[in-house]
């Protein structure tokens, strides 16, 4: 091994090298199981001797144990769901969006006149939005389907 390259083990087997190139200093990992042809030969020596099958296992176990489920990962694009005020009402369509207006003229309070006219962005997870996704009928899936296709609308 090079004086200008430091190769360090981690617990679980991925390698963390610290290197200087043309005098620069560098930093890279390469986990259990990641491809190592053509790295220098220190390195793949060590790749060869630490990343076993069993390593290697474990590893993607360890991975796939920390993935988050569907409901999860829905969760979270729920959570980071938004659209445009203009992206919503076009995907919407003029007679859905028409069912918000005659209830905002019949029947909203003041903050949700104020949301109707106002609201920048529609964020999916936003009890006003929700609320109004109630009142078009929509369920869970629907709401999805329709933030999904706004956030694709370009102006």
């Amino acid at each position: 091994m090079s004086a200008a390259m430091k190769i360090e083990v981690s617990a679980d087997g991925t390698l963390m090298i610290r290197e200087t190139i043309n005098g620069s200093y560098h930093r890279r990992i390469i986990a259990p199981g990641q491809d190592y042809f053509g790295e220098p030969q220190d390195v793949f020596d060590v790749c060869a001797a630490t990343h076993t099958p069993e390593v290697v296992s474990a590893y993607l176990d360890r991975l796939a144990a920390m993935k988050p489920t569907p409901e999860q990962e829905l969760a979270m694009w729920r959570a980071s769901a938004k659209c445009s005020r203009m992206q919503g009402k076009l995907t919407l369509g003029a007679d859905e969006w028409a069912k918000i207006e005659a209830y905002r003229d019949a029947h909203a309070t003041w903050a949700e006149r104020v949301v109707i006219d106002d609201a920048k962005d529609w964020e999916r997870n936003s009890q006003d939005i929700q609320f109004f996704g109630h009142l078009l009928g929509y369920t869970d899936e629907q709401m999805d389907a329709m933030f999904a296709a706004a956030m694709l609308v370009k102006a």
